[in-house]
């Protein structure tokens, strides 16, 4: 469920950043491999105002991290483009927020309601956090898909989990190979 897979990205954050909590799994949860933690720390967006920072980039960071393209932003894990404008919903905030870039430099950082869509403040820098915990970039994809073809065979079932690689779709199920996908993952005990 989104909420389970909000709740787990949230807690795998505060573990990296040593934020003391009580954390109640199944075995499953416990034992179950996420990719390094020196990744995860990467995966994070941060944007500030007046940096440079590709928007078809950003739209591209967004998708492989799990985010969701809508036309109008109202839950976590969504974003929606709509000219210079970036409209995200990160699941580590509150509220979502509005960028809007002049060329590749940000102009400004605000959270917006998601009610009115009006700006309620502005801000000067933002972070994001991915969707999902099955990272990996376009840069990747190639080497994955060998793995997996040269640890699984070349089959329907393979091809299938390369096309969801090629597509960032499913990211929720790609669990299960991320042994394949980040040779240095973990447990996360």
């Amino acid at each position: 469920s989104n909420t389970y897979r909000l709740d787990r990205i949230k807690t795998l954050f505060k573990l990296l950043k040593n934020i003391p909590q009580i954390v109640i799994t199944t075995p499953e949860g416990l034992t179950r491999n996420i990719v390094n933690k020196d990744k995860l720390k990467r995966s994070v967006i941060n944007l500030k105002v007046n940096d440079i920072y590709n928007r078809d980039q950003l739209i591209k960071h967004l998708i492989s991290r799990g985010y969701q393209k809508v036309s109008i932003v109202d839950v976590p894990g969504t974003f929606s483009v709509r000219g210079s404008i970036i409209d995200i919903f990160a699941i580590n905030n509150e509220e979502p927020i509005r960028i809007d870039f002049f060329d590749d430099e940000i102009e400004s950082v605000r959270k917006f309601d998601v009610s009115t869509q009006r700006s309620i403040a502005s801000l000067k820098e933002t972070y994001i956090y991915p969707f999902y915990d099955v990272l990996y970039d376009e840069e990747e994809k190639e080497l994955i898909k060998i793995r997996l073809i040269e640890n699984l065979g070349l089959n329907q079932k393979t091809l299938n989990i390369c096309d969801q690689i090629d597509n960032y779709k499913n990211l929720d199920q790609l669990y299960l190979y991320i042994p394949f996908i980040d040779p240095n993952n973990q447990l996360l005990t």
